[in-house]
Parts: structure tokens; C-alpha cells; sequence
């Protein structure tokens, strides 16, 4: 589908864009896109990852808020990424004999 110079590809069956050859298919080449969004929790960084310049992740209404740092855990109170950027920087070591 194309509104507006934007190409939309659509899909009648639930599934997230693994690779580039999903557009691919299509005659739609990846490489060549100023701006490319997929609709994937994840599974989308290995392929894509290497295409970027930038990944830009967006929440949108759903089962679970994908704003890890901001998740409202009231009994797991240990830091943890992304909350804390460094979760171990303070464990103590240990030592190898």
C-alpha cells in the first residue's frame, strides 16, 4: 500500500519482521529507506541492527510497557539494566585461587 510517497506493508496474519527480505519480497528495498519502521518486540535487531544507523523503540498500548527502566516492580527491589546502567558496579568480587 503507498499514501503519500510511504510505503505500508500489511499483513492479514499476526506476525513481527524478522529480516529485511520481509520487505524484500515485496520489491521494496530496505537499504535504500531514509526511515524504516517495523512493528517487532525484538526479534527484529539481529537483521535490521545491521542495516541502521539509529533503532528507535517505541511503546504503544499492549500487554506489557517494553519501558523496562520505568516498570513499577513492588517486590524485586535488587538494581537492574536498564534502571541501573551498571547493576554489578558494586557486587563484590570474587577472587580466583
Amino acid at each position: 500500500m503507498r499514501i503519500q510517497n510511504i510505503d505500508i506493508v500489511l499483513s492479514s496474519v499476526r506476525v513481527q519482521m524478522y529480516a529485511p527480505d520481509g520487505f524484500r519480497h515485496l520489491g521494496i528495498n530496505p537499504e535504500s529507506m531514509q526511515t524504516l519502521i517495523v512493528k517487532s518486540s525484538n526479534h527484529f535487531r539481529a537483521a535490521f541492527g545491521l542495516l541502521a544507523g539509529r533503532i528507535e523503540c517505541v511503546n504503544t498500548p499492549g500487554a506489557i510497557n517494553f519501558d523496562f527502566a520505568n516498570l513499577p516492580y513492588r517486590v524485586f527491589d535488587k538494581p537492574y539494566y536498564p534502571r541501573v546502567a551498571n547493576p554489578f558496579e558494586d557486587a563484590p568480587t570474587i577472587s580466583q585461587s
